[in-house]
């Protein structure tokens, strides 16, 4: 395991300033895995999240500084497939997601 591997993960509300952030890790998960089933993008990966995170809907996951997933529901959770191949956390991800869940 590498060192950033071994590190906790945080959850925190998104902020203004993770606008980009969020709209790209939702674009990643949301493209991959709609575009070649649908033949079209899928709406939440154009979304403007911008009212979502200004409202506190939106969750970041974070490891290392570094945002690997987020969350705008409690039945949701989009990982970045590129964070995820690189560190390969996804399984973890699983578990996080697991956490989000309401009872």
């Amino acid at each position: 395991m590498t060192e950033e591997q071994l590190q906790p993960y945080r959850i925190r509300n998104a902020g203004p300033s993770d606008l980009a952030v969020v709209r790209q890790i939702s674009a990643d998960a949301y493209i991959s895995a709609y575009l070649p089933v649908l033949g079209y993008i899928p709406k939440p990966a154009e979304e403007d999240y911008g009212p979502r995170i200004a409202r506190k809907e939106f969750w970041l996951l974070e490891r290392s500084g570094r945002a690997v997933g987020c969350r705008s529901s409690p039945k949701t959770l989009y990982a970045s497939p590129i964070s995820s191949a690189r560190d390969q956390t996804l399984p973890g991800m699983r578990l996080l997601a697991a956490f989000f869940a309401e009872d």
